[in-house]
């Protein structure tokens, strides 16, 4: 079989990257974990109160179990370290189950909450325009984003490409929230909490 012309091929503008695959994304490392939507605000921790006994337990049992490294880097701060909400998605149900937790530092949750990692450098926060961060945030967790999984600067925007398409997708249903079975059996005091 004959290819046609030059002039009638599609040709790939010179920047754009190879689409990813959900298995070449899934096997990142570090990669952004883009909430849908529908579910912003709606997490374990707000439903607990940030600053109540429960949510603190299971902080301080995060940073005990991880001896207080980061899960992506294994980075250590005394101060600014993050108990990440570890979510799996059924896209065919439409349903978040809370899988976990994970101590994670702030470079690394920049990149694991990438799309509010944009928003904060471009100053749009859940619809209320603030002062920009600046373009070197988001710079930065691109950077980082690259440097762990030590994938080049194209491999980085096709990833962040599948990532924004996978939230666009997801953030067109409703969702129901669910804590795992091993989560509620491992802090008893979470079954009776509605999410």
């Amino acid at each position: 079989m004959r290819k046609p012309p030059a002039s009638r091929r599609k040709r790939r503008k010179p920047n754009t990257p190879s689409p990813m695959t959900r298995g070449e994304f899934n096997s990142l490392n570090l990669k952004p974990e883009l909430v849908p939507a529908p579910l912003w605000g709606r997490n374990l921790r707000h439903a607990l109160g940030p600053k109540g006994k429960k949510w603190e337990t299971i902080r301080q049992d995060t940073i005990a179990s991880s001896e207080g490294k980061c899960a992506y880097c294994g980075a250590h701060y005394e101060k600014g370290m993050i108990c990440h909400e570890v979510w799996q998605y059924d896209d065919a149900k439409h349903v978040a189950t809370l899988t976990g937790f994970q101590l994670v530092c702030r470079d690394c949750s920049a990149v694991v909450h990438f799309g509010f990692t944009t928003m904060l450098g471009t100053g749009f926060v859940l619809q209320k325009p603030r002062a920009p961060l600046g373009l070197n945030l988001i710079g930065t967790a691109n950077a980082r984003f690259i440097t762990l999984n030590r994938i080049s600067g194209a491999k980085a925007d096709a990833a962040l490409a599948f990532a924004f398409k996978q939230h666009s997708e997801r953030s067109r249903h409703s969702w129901q929230l669910r804590l795992s079975p091993a989560v509620v059996a491992k802090y008893p005091f979470l079954a009776d909490v509605r999410l």
